[in-house]
């Protein structure tokens, strides 16, 4: 289990040096093109977490792209074992 302690200890080794300092959005993704992606782990407002299935689970996930100005909901279905099976999308 990490502490603070550890995780300050391992951002200062990455050259941060206020662990408590809120980024503005410039300072996040400051390119001209930005591409941002989400899973969803667990459910809230934005997107379902993940949901196990006999056979494999579905995820949701998120994608934003700047230079297609589009945000895109990812619905997958992930399989497991070799054999195809019937699934229920509901």
């Amino acid at each position: 289990m990490r502490t603070r302690e550890g995780n300050v200890a391992r951002l200062q080794e990455m050259g941060i040096t206020d662990p408590d300092r809120v980024y503005n959005a410039d300072e996040l993704a400051s390119g001209k093109e930005v591409l941002f992606a989400a899973c969803g782990i667990t459910s809230g407002n934005l997107m379902k977490g993940v949901r196990f299935f006999g056979g494999g689970c579905r995820t949701q996930s998120l994608v934003i792209s700047s230079q297609s100005r589009t945000a895109r909901f990812v619905d997958t279905i992930h399989l497991t074992g070799d054999k195809p099976k019937i699934i229920n999308l509901n």
